[in-house]
């Protein structure tokens, strides 16, 4: 039998095993804690890498044309990865697999060099379909679909879409269509060109190399439906003719206003209670359920009150584009 002593000793020693457990479940949590915090540091520093890398390459795509200097520039083009420590677009993507992987080219979209939170090159992929014209001949535009690249920190990646890019890239094209159809205007006594017929067979095709296709071309009468490529082509920059913007643009302009003009064309459009002359909507990648080239408005504008554009009647009137759709919609002049 124990003596008193004897379980007096065992008695210290169970507490000084449990006072033990207890400074070794602190120093367990403490570490967790450390370690869940030191993870949560890493994935916001990726996270503020990724999306500052994300807005650089998306604002060098949309000014790609005018800004950067490339064979065939366009807007919806990205830069290729750089390959060495200089962070300079190598300019020679491969196709292999359909996509291509280096590091973020900094250099080239004029950032101070990104790394994440263990001083590694931010990981860049790009995809085929947004390559340089001279890697990629066909066309780049609304219809391109899919994931655009792919930026990773910290092995946290961030895939960036089609949606994304273009719905900035539409702004740039909307803006040099409407240049494009004042310089029209200013040759032709103040008048817009016909539209382009929705179901023109031209305008249906897939352009799978940019300097060998037909421009989908105007249909005189006709006040509703496709921008026309080949009324535009001598006012408009080549990336937009050559990238088919105009058949994935839809248009609408006034009886008074256009060249030549028929019973079906409207007297006046209206755009959120505004008067235009004509109207533009450029229509973002295929929502779930749309189907491109098609000769159907819903395809394209994801509003019944935009689709009624293909099909003006005698008056237009537009709402600006409701929740949950990417049209972009601008009223001209």
């Amino acid at each position: 039998m124990a003596t008193a002593h004897q379980r007096k000793t065992d008695g210290y020693a169970m507490l000084l095993l449990l006072a033990l457990l207890a400074v070794g479940i602190q120093i367990l949590l403490l570490s967790l804690i450390d370690i869940g915090e030191r993870t949560n540091e890493r994935r916001t520093t990726a996270a503020n890498s990724t999306a500052e890398a994300r807005q650089a390459l998306i604002g060098w795509s949309a000014t790609h044309g005018d800004l950067a200097a490339d064979i065939d520039p366009r807007p919806g083009n990205l830069p290729c990865p750089a390959r060495d420590s200089d962070g300079n677009d190598d300019g020679n993507c491969s196709t292999a697999g359909g996509t291509s992987t280096g590091t973020l080219p900094w250099h080239s979209l004029a950032m101070v060099e990104t790394r994440d939170a263990n001083s590694v090159k931010l990981v860049y992929t790009i995809m085929d379909s947004f390559r340089r014209a001279n890697l990629k001949r066909a066309a780049t535009n609304s219809d391109t679909d899919g994931t655009a690249m792919i930026i990773s920190a910290d092995s946290y990646p961030l895939a960036v879409r089609s949606r994304d890019l273009m719905s900035i890239v539409e702004l740039r094209v909307l803006g040099e269509a409407k240049r494009a159809l004042a310089a029209y205007a200013g040759s032709h006594a103040g008048l817009y060109p016909n539209a382009a017929a929705p179901a023109d067979a031209i305008c249906l095709e897939n352009v799978s190399n940019i300097h060998a296709h037909t421009l989908c071309p105007a249909r005189a009468g006709l006040c509703g439906g496709r921008l026309p490529e080949d009324a535009l082509a001598p006012y408009a920059a080549r990336w937009f003719t050559d990238n088919a913007w105009g058949r994935v643009t839809s248009y609408a302009v006034t009886a008074a206003k256009v060249a030549v003009a028929d019973a079906g064309c409207p007297t006046s459009i209206t755009v959120a209670g505004r008067q235009y002359d004509y109207v533009l909507v450029a229509p973002g990648p295929p929502l779930t359920g749309q189907r491109r080239p098609s000769s159907t408005a819903a395809d394209y504008l994801d509003d019944a009150i935009s689709q009624s554009i293909w099909n003006p009647g005698s008056a237009l009137d537009l709402a600006m584009p409701g929740a949950g759709s990417d049209d972009h919609v601008r009223g001209g002049p």
